[in-house]
């Protein structure tokens, strides 16, 4: 058999988004909801509905951007399947409203899983969501599961592309390294083969270890290509890298800066975002501290919450992909990588950098301790801006961070 990849993590999108918050009403105050149980903001429950008191504008749309995340990632953790970016944002929508619970429970979530057809599935399953605590369907809930499932049945076009193969490579019927594919599986390809108007079959959030798969034309058949081969298949964002991102040297946060790389790259990218109530990566450190560790997840949620911001995520399931759909979205990521020994063995405790952008050979990298010496581990130059804007190259760096396989990447992502 051949290796088996994890999906990459998906993210609802503007529409899903539009989807849930017209069906939650924001009010902040709280409320008992139809069911009887506390509410505030955009349908929130909770500590901040128990406490009886009215929230701000802002407090709501932070449950709102918290409570989302988490029906995404209950819907990336319990649906194995592909979903194009329409069924993923109708689920979404769905686990939203039920909870993850029931979508755990629901013949819906299994069906899918068993790869019985999802239009048929979403038609059938969907509809059975309509009920409040009686045995009458509530009118609201009817109107819900309606434009959830229009919006899981609808038919994305899918993009053409023209491709041009950057070097000799395969054309492969599974997404794996060739030399795993039977002789049958794959089809060689030189450098400089093209292919106009091919069809593109997968959106960027379901792409498969580093590949797509596409329709080429002349009827040429449905085919996986490794994405940094070919040119047309990896987008160069307009804002790549992303221009502003601050540069903090963690070397000079007192006698625990050595140890700092974490909060350093972390306050960069809420500098970035323009997150309030600190000064720099010594200040943020220092609040951190208040929490805990600062080498430890916790301590920076409790800070990150402290100054209001509750949009950052912490993955051990990080991918080329993810990273760079990330920066496309105009947002750094803050990851962790082994910077002691070669890149064909990288060891070491883990060192965080922040990257924000990337082009055809490697990565945009504010490294807060200095610029590493990829090829032998370690650091060439630690003086105060030896670590700006570095480019570090995926030959050498990538490695580093997927050091177990091309989806276990550990870092922050922040919305």
């Amino acid at each position: 058999m051949g290796r088996r990849f994890a999906r990459p993590i998906v993210r609802v999108s503007p529409a899903g988004i539009a989807l849930i918050k017209s069906y939650e009403s924001c009010r902040l105050t709280p409320y008992l909801c139809s069911s009887g149980v506390p509410t505030i903001g955009w349908g929130h429950t909770g500590p901040d509905a128990q406490q009886g008191e009215p929230i701000t504008q802002l407090r709501a749309d932070q449950l709102l951007s918290r409570d989302i995340g988490e029906a995404e990632m209950a819907v990336n953790r319990l649906i194995m399947v592909p979903l194009s970016q329409n069924r993923f944002d109708a689920l979404v929508s769905f686990t939203f409203n039920v909870g993850a619970g029931a979508l755990e429970r629901s013949s819906l979530r299994r069906r899918l899983n068993a790869h019985e057809d999802p239009d048929t599935v979403a038609a059938q399953e969907l509809p059975r969501f309509v009920k409040g605590d009686g045995d009458q369907p509530v009118p609201g809930l009817v109107r819900r599961r309606n434009e959830e499932l229009k919006l899981f049945l609808e038919s994305p076009a899918l993009p053409l592309r023209d491709l041009q193969a950057r070097r000799d490579t395969w054309l492969k019927k599974r997404p794996i390294d060739s030399s795993k594919l039977a002789a049958g599986e794959k089809s060689a390809v030189t450098e400089g083969r093209s292919f106009p108007q091919a069809r593109i079959l997968v959106a960027l959030g379901q792409r498969q270890g580093g590949h797509t798969q596409v329709e080429l034309p002349g009827g040429a058949g449905q085919w996986w290509l490794f994405d940094q081969h070919w040119d047309g298949l990896v987008d160069v964002p307009h804002n790549n890298p992303l221009q502003g991102v601050p540069y903090f040297y963690q070397l000079d946060n007192g006698p625990e800066g050595w140890r700092q790389c974490q909060s350093s790259s972390i306050a960069m990218a809420l500098k970035f975002l323009g997150i309030q109530g600190f000064r720099d990566d010594a200040d943020y450190a220092e609040l951190v501290s208040r929490y805990g560790d600062t080498t430890e997840r916790q301590p920076h949620y409790d800070a990150m919450k402290k100054l209001g911001y509750t949009g950052a995520q912490f993955f051990m399931t990080l991918s080329e992909t993810l990273i760079k759909k990330e920066v496309d979205r105009g947002k750094p990521v803050a990851v962790g990588a082994l910077h002691k020994g070669p890149p064909s063995a990288p060891r070491g405790g883990g060192h965080f950098v922040l990257i924000y952008g990337y082009d055809a050979t490697g990565w945009r990298v504010h490294d807060p301790h200095g610029s590493q010496d990829l090829l032998n581990g370690g650091f060439m130059n630690t003086t105060p801006s030896a670590g700006k804007a570095q480019h570090y190259s995926y030959r050498n760096f990538s490695p580093r961070i997927f050091v177990g396989g091309p989806n276990d990447g550990w870092g922050w992502t922040f919305r």
